[in-house]
């Protein structure tokens, strides 16, 4: 009888390539998401927690999987799972993500981000990163040494992305570029999943999160990866450019302040406030300061759902006032030159 290896697939035989294709193939799935969100990422360079968020769930990820498909080393230690799908990781206008699903506390989000890969590839250590770099070749240790710095510091989109790119030069690599086509789809795919959760949302904290990143999606044409910390320079943002009515853009000032307020009293902290310029009028402006920072947290935790104490707007009237939040954000058009899916 014939030996059983002679059965045996070339591929079965080398489980590592197939680690290495089916991260390969990830990686070409994810790419676009990236690209969509580090642009998005550009409309709030000065903002490192919007900065800090978008490099850490969209950027980070992509450069682990680049690292996988191209380190000759097993990184998993034979831990990979055996169900990969062999028809394609992730359709990432499938799965956007987590901000498009920031309120479903553990529905099936739909929308888009990716989600399905990152679940089959786990982030990597910095000692998987430092096997990764040690096997690939001499002349690409220099770029890869680079890319495993920026992927821990995680200081902005741009960063990774850019060490991304000379990597994969060094490397001979010729990786997907951005595609404005495929970006439109997927902003639309981005935009189209807000807006059904936004009008599903009872949730006041979880409805602002989704309100004013779709405001800039529609306004702007980004897809604006944010969480608590960052919705009051979103809303300077949204102001400085006139994004908005006056009246709509005070309302979502207000009502952020309100959701601040309420998440710090259900808490018990007390909220400190300091002075800040006014996104609508420039001049200054009592909101929340230092512990802005803290509150932003709470606007997260709440947004999952993770207060189950708190009745949602008890404290600030705001579930009377959430059918406007829904209406500014849902009936809010495209800026004069703000670009995007016609563009």
């Amino acid at each position: 009888a014939p030996p059983a290896a002679a059965s045996a697939s070339p591929a079965a035989a080398d489980p590592r390539r197939d680690r290495r294709a089916a991260a390969a193939a990830a990686l070409d799935e994810l790419l676009p998401l990236a690209h969509l969100w580090s642009r998005g990422a550009e409309l709030m360079a000065g903002d490192q927690a919007s900065q800090r968020h978008c490099a850490a769930s969209h950027c980070v990820p992509v450069a682990d999987l680049f690292l996988r498909a191209q380190a000759d080393a097993d990184l998993d230690g034979g831990g990979f799972g055996a169900t990969l799908p062999r028809d394609g990781i992730v359709d990432a206008r499938e799965c956007l993500s987590r901000e498009d699903k920031i309120s479903d506390r553990g529905r099936d989000g739909g929308g888009a981000g990716g989600d399905k890969a990152k679940a089959i590839f786990s982030k990597l250590t910095d000692v998987q990163r430092e096997v990764a770099v040690a096997s690939l070749p001499r002349s690409a240790k220099e770029a890869a040494a680079t890319l495993t710095k920026e992927a821990a510091l995680c200081r902005s989109p741009a960063t990774i992305m850019h060490a991304l790119e000379a990597l994969a030069d060094a490397l001979g690599v010729r990786l997907r570029g951005a595609d404005k086509k495929a970006e439109r789809s997927l902003l639309h795919a981005h935009k189209k999943g807000m807006e059904a959760r936004l009008s599903a949302e009872e949730q006041p904290a979880a409805a602002l999160l989704l309100a004013v990143p779709l405001v800039l999606a529609v306004t702007r044409g980004r897809a604006v990866a944010m969480t608590g910390r960052s919705l009051a320079p979103a809303l300077a943002l949204i102001g400085e450019g006139g994004l908005l009515p006056t009246d709509d853009l005070l309302f979502m000032v207000t009502f952020h302040r309100d959701v601040v307020a309420s998440l710090a009293h259900t808490s018990g902290a007390a909220a400190k406030t300091t002075t800040t310029t006014s996104p609508v009028s420039g001049g200054n402006d009592s909101s929340i300061g230092d512990a802005g920072k803290d509150a932003g947290e709470d606007v997260d935790e709440a947004a999952r759902g993770s207060r189950a104490t708190q009745k949602p707007g008890e404290s600030a009237g705001l579930s009377e006032r959430l059918p406007e939040l829904k209406r500014i954000a849902l009936e809010c058009r495209k800026a004069k030159g703000g670009g995007g899916e016609d563009e």
